[in-house]
């Protein structure tokens, strides 16, 4: 089952809908960065993930994960 999660914005400035993507109970925007596959980017007031989804970057640049960090 697939859930998109609203944070606080509906839609950008470009009226693109903002939503954290979830199969089942897995954050797939935490997953993607955590193998490197995506940045993380956080704008105010949508930050419900920042800290897990922050750590999860950290993690992945200093371990040089993915196609993101592997070659810095």
């Amino acid at each position: 089952k697939i859930i998109l999660e609203k944070d606080k914005t509906d839609v950008d400035k470009y009226n693109i809908c903002l939503r954290y993507v979830f199969l089942g109970k897995e954050n797939i925007d935490l997953q993607l960065v955590k193998e490197g596959l995506a940045v993380a980017r956080f704008y105010e007031p949508d930050v419900k993930y920042k800290k897990e989804i922050t750590f999860a970057e950290k993690t992945a640049i200093d371990e040089k994960v993915g196609c993101k960090w592997k070659n810095l």
